[in-house]
C-alpha cells in the first residue's frame, strides 16, 4: 500500500511540472520603445539598435540661413585652398541654380567690411572663387552687399563688394592671377570709381553661367562664394597683343579687331607707381579678336595712341583729360579713327600691349 501511494504522488508531481512548463514561452516579439534609451529587440533576435548611438547616423545642424546649407547641396566637394591646378571630383554638379543674370547677395548698409582673403579652386565643371569678409567693427550683423554681373563687352564676370575699407586679397590693383582652365582665364583686380567698392573681374572666353552665395563664417564674418561654370575655350586667330616687356621710343602696334568686328572703346583709367604711368583703355571686339587694332608712336614730338578703325568710341571729339606728371591728353576723331595725344610726353620710353578677359589696351610711360 505504501508503495502504491508513493507512486501516485510521484506521478502527480511529474504531471504538474509539465502543466507549468507548458504555460511558459520565450518572447521574441519586438519590444515597443517609448524613450531614447530603450534598446529595440527585433523578431529574429539578431539586430539590436540603441537609439542613443550615432555610429551610422550623420547629424545635420540646422541654420538660420538657408544659403548656408544650399551651398554644398549642389557641389561635388569642397576646397578651401588656393588654386593648385588639380580638380576636385565627386558626383555630377547640379547647375540648375546657375545663370548669366546679375546676382546680388547681402544688403545695403553703412557698415564697413574687410576682405581677409581670396582663394580660387577648380572643381568638376566649374571654378570657385571665395572671398572671406569680416565686419570692420564688432557686432556687425548686416551681411555685406556683393554683386556679380557678366559684362559682355569685356568678357568678364564683374564682382563688386561694397563698403570695403581694407582689401587683403593678395592681388594688387590692376594685377591678376592666371587660371587658364576651360575658358576661365584669370581673376583681375580692377579699379573702381568708388574708394570703398572693391571690384574683381573674372575673365571668361564667352558668356558663362554662375552662382553667387553668401554664408555666415563665424561671428562678424561671412564667406562670399562665386561658382563659375567652365564655358569652354575659344580660339583667337589673327590677334597680336604686342609685348608687355619692352620699353622704347619707336612705333609699337596691336593687331586686332576693326569696326566691322565690333571694335569699341568704352573708358580709360590710370595710375602712377614705381616711376611708370599706366593708362588702361577698356575695349572690346569680336570673340576671336576682342582687342582693337591700334598703335603708339611719336608724332610732332608728342606721344600719340591711335585706334585706326573703331565702330564706337564713347569719348567725344575734342575730349581732354589731365594725367599725373605728364600734363593732359586730348583726343581727335576723324571718321572711325581716334587719336589720343599725350601733350606732356616727349622723349620718354613707353610700351603698348593688350590683354584679354578683361579686354584692355595698356600704355605704360616711364616718368
Amino acid at each position: 500500500m505504501s508503495k502504491y501511494i508513493k507512486y501516485m504522488m510521484l506521478l502527480l508531481i511529474v504531471v504538474s511540472s509539465g502543466i507549468f512548463l507548458a504555460g511558459c514561452e520565450k518572447k521574441t516579439d519586438t519590444t515597443d520603445t517609448t524613450d531614447d534609451n530603450t534598446v529595440v529587440v527585433t523578431n529574429d533576435n539578431k539586430n539590436t539598435t540603441n537609439s542613443n548611438t550615432t555610429s551610422n547616423t550623420t547629424k545635420t545642424n540646422d541654420t538660420d540661413d538657408e544659403e548656408d546649407t544650399e551651398e554644398e547641396d549642389d557641389k561635388t566637394s569642397t576646397n578651401t585652398g588656393n588654386n593648385n591646378g588639380s580638380t576636385n571630383t565627386g558626383t555630377t554638379t547640379d547647375f540648375s541654380k546657375y545663370n548669366s543674370n546679375k546676382q546680388t547677395v547681402g544688403e545695403s548698409s553703412s557698415k564697413q567690411y574687410k576682405i581677409n582673403s581670396l582663394t580660387n579652386s577648380p572643381f568638376t565643371g566649374y571654378h570657385r572663387f571665395v572671398f572671406d569678409l569680416e565686419g570692420n567693427t564688432a557686432n556687425t550683423t548686416q551681411k555685406p552687399k556683393v554683386t556679380a554681373e557678366y559684362v559682355s563687352s569685356s568678357n568678364v564676370v564683374k564682382i563688386s563688394l561694397e563698403n570695403i575699407v581694407k582689401d587683403s586679397s593678395g592681388i594688387a590693383f590692376q594685377d591678376s592671377v592666371d587660371i587658364n582652365k576651360e575658358g576661365v582665364v584669370k581673376i583681375y583686380h580692377n579699379i573702381s570709381g568708388n574708394d570703398v567698392v572693391s571690384v574683381y573681374d573674372i575673365g571668361v572666353s564667352k558668356t558663362p553661367v554662375y552662382y553667387l552665395q553668401i554664408a555666415d563664417n563665424g561671428t562678424n564674418k561671412w564667406k562670399i562664394t562665386l561658382d563659375v561654370k567652365y564655358p569652354g575655350a575659344v580660339a583667337q586667330t589673327g590677334l597680336n597683343l604686342g609685348t608687355s616687356n619692352t620699353f622704347g621710343q619707336t612705333k609699337q602696334s596691336i593687331t586686332g579687331a576693326k569696326s566691322a568686328e565690333g571694335a569699341t572703346l568704352s573708358r580709360y583709367s590710370y595710375y602712377a607707381a614705381n616711376g611708370v604711368l599706366t593708362v588702361v583703355f577698356e575695349v572690346s571686339g569680336s570673340a576671336e579678336k576682342p582687342v582693337p587694332t591700334c598703335y603708339a608712336e611719336y608724332a610732332s614730338g608728342k606721344l600719340n595712341l591711335v585706334f585706326e578703325d573703331l565702330s564706337s568710341n564713347v569719348f567725344g571729339n575734342g575730349f581732354s583729360g589731365d594725367l599725373p606728371s605728364v600734363g593732359n591728353v586730348t583726343m581727335n576723331k576723324v571718321g572711325n579713327k581716334s587719336t589720343f595725344v599725350f601733350n606732356g610726353v616727349t622723349n620718354k620710353d613707353f610700351k603698348l600691349y593688350g590683354t584679354t578677359n578683361p579686354n584692355q589696351v595698356i600704355l605704360e610711360i616711364k616718368l
